[in-house]
């Protein structure tokens, strides 16, 4: 069973080490001939790319601090800190997994 970032539960299910999943979307800003990913469920996870193929990887990049910061809200992320991914999948389809 997978756990979506932001339900109910989830900072439990993290410390489990229950596979945990979040939704995004993609849209393309035919103006500015670029791409905007942003995410329901993990607050600040918005960006601009200009090649879709660059998406995927911006996606898992801002998700592993913004769900850190998420985790510990109380400290400051530094860049030593573990981020919480440990296997990753990501598609094109609106979601991603982490397990």
């Amino acid at each position: 069973m997978l756990y979506r970032i932001g339900k109910f539960g989830w900072k439990l299910a993290y410390y489990l080490r229950l596979p945990l999943y979040f939704r995004y979307t993609v849209q393309q800003d035919l103006e500015a001939n670029v791409f905007i990913a942003t995410s329901p469920d993990i607050k600040g996870l918005n960006f601009e790319c200009d090649k879709l193929s660059d998406v995927q990887k911006v996606v898992l990049d801002c998700a592993k601090y913004l769900v850190w910061g998420m985790l510990h809200p109380d400290k400051t992320f530094l860049s030593e800190h573990p981020v919480p991914f440990r296997n990753e999948h990501v598609n094109l389809n609106g979601w991603a997994m982490v397990a």
